[in-house]
């Protein structure tokens, strides 16, 4: 039987509601011509907020008109594994579904030590979730994705460089997405301004 990744995220971070989902996705798409990209930096925060900054860069992985689209995903949930992949099945959005591109799930997951199949550490992470309805608007449904959430760590770079080394030996025409909050800054994230000597703010080293 087929996994099927629900949305958990819709009517939070962005609109449930399909037609609600296209008319600011109609107002959120940018008019300038963008560029073909082989990789783009997205935000992830709700649509209202950082929407426009997504959407630039979904024209960009659009424009690219990839087979496949690699998502790197933030964890902000309880997760043991370094990178967690969600290797078969769907995601659904409120725009329909997306596949995801299962041999090349296998092909990583065989080769990188770093990297489990885990379907259910992906269950309510938002990070990948929120930017998928932004490339399905641009491009309907005639992609695959991989969704593989990350953890920060020294494996990171390992892990993109399995993924696109086994990408290119299939032969995928992909684009990847690094999903991302930009900047949590605060007492929260454990991530505050320190003061200089000179009594000016200064970013802290985070944890």
């Amino acid at each position: 039987m087929s996994l099927v990744r629900k949305a958990a995220v819709a009517g939070r971070f962005y609109p449930a509601d399909p037609d609600e989902c296209r008319k600011l996705l109609d107002v959120l798409r940018r008019p300038a011509e963008v560029g073909p990209a082989v990789g783009v930096v997205m935000p992830h925060a709700g649509w209202v907020y950082s929407g426009p900054t997504a959407m630039l860069s979904a024209q960009a992985v659009s424009a690219a008109k990839p087979e496949t689209v690699v998502v790197f995903g933030a964890v902000h949930v309880p997760d043991p594994n370094r990178a967690s992949l969600f290797g078969s099945g769907v995601w659904q959005t409120p725009l329909g579904e997306l596949r995801v591109d299962e041999a090349l799930a296998r092909r990583v997951e065989k080769r990188s030590a770093d990297v489990t199949a885990d379907p259910a550490a992906h269950a309510w992470e938002h990070s990948i979730e929120v930017e998928l309805p932004l490339l399905q608007y641009l491009m309907g449904d005639g992609f695959l994705i991989l969704p593989v959430m990350v953890r920060p760590g020294p494996w990171a770079e390992d892990v993109g460089r399995v993924v696109a080394r086994e990408a290119a030996d299939l032969g995928r025409r992909v684009v990847f997405v690094a999903s991302t909050d930009l900047t949590h800054y605060g007492p929260a994230f454990g991530f505050e301004p320190a003061r200089s000597a000179s009594g000016r703010s200064r970013p802290q080293t985070p944890p």
